[in-house]
């Protein structure tokens, strides 16, 4: 269903009326199904928020967490020392890898 097309007068409608074209991917993801179209509810956004909060408890997990992957397969997974992670991201810099 992401695979939507806005018309002309969508365009219009959302500039005048400071929708973003990219809050429809969103819209459509969270929202609720309504006649003919979809609609953030105050619960959609609440459960939305939940859920979020526990993706980033799981994230917050994964911090100084290492897999290594070769050939297409993960070989091993560790917590990386901070010696070890500066040495890591350095090399990783050296080759190209890193983008920051």
């Amino acid at each position: 269903m992401t695979d939507l097309e806005l018309t002309q007068h969508a365009r219009t409608r959302f500039s005048q009326r400071s929708f973003r074209e990219c809050d429809t991917s969103l819209l459509l993801m969270i929202g609720s199904e309504t006649h003919e179209g979809f609609m953030v509810l105050e619960r959609d956004y609440l459960a939305f928020e939940a859920e979020m909060k526990k993706l980033l408890e799981r994230v917050r997990h994964l911090v100084g967490k290492r897999i290594v992957v070769e050939s297409g397969q993960i070989i091993t997974g560790y917590h990386c020392r901070r010696r070890a992670t500066k040495q890591l991201l350095r090399k990783s810099k050296e080759k190209g890898v890193w983008t920051c």
